[in-house]
């Protein structure tokens, strides 16, 4: 946790076959208000009745987010998630088959 109210999700994976895509995702309710370079910003209305904004702010600078309405089913097994967004980021291994990254929230 950070002060004003905000944290870091940070992970080092060791070990890893270079060359591998690693996926980081979460799924959340909030809409997509704008999604820049290796920032997103998401809006949701809070329990006040006013919209609440939390940026989203992954380490790596060549990290770009992608984000997908989970309106309908994804596949046999899943079900449809109306009203939920899944939101991720893809990096690549390096060759030292170390990675390190961190994922802020505000």
């Amino acid at each position: 946790l950070v002060p004003g109210g905000g944290y870091f999700l940070q992970d080092h994976l060791a070990g890893v076959t270079k060359g591998t895509v690693l996926r980081w995702q979460m799924v959340t309710p909030a809409r997509v208000k704008s999604n820049e370079k290796n920032e997103l910003v998401l809006v949701q209305r809070g329990p006040d009745g006013e919209d609440v904004e939390m940026k989203i702010t992954a380490s790596d600078r060549w990290a770009r987010w992608t984000t997908e309405a989970l309106e309908g089913a994804a596949g046999l097994d899943e079900s449809p998630n109306p009203g939920f967004t899944l939101v991720y980021f893809q990096l690549l291994v390096p060759e030292s088959g170390t990675l390190d990254y961190t994922v802020r929230f505000e």
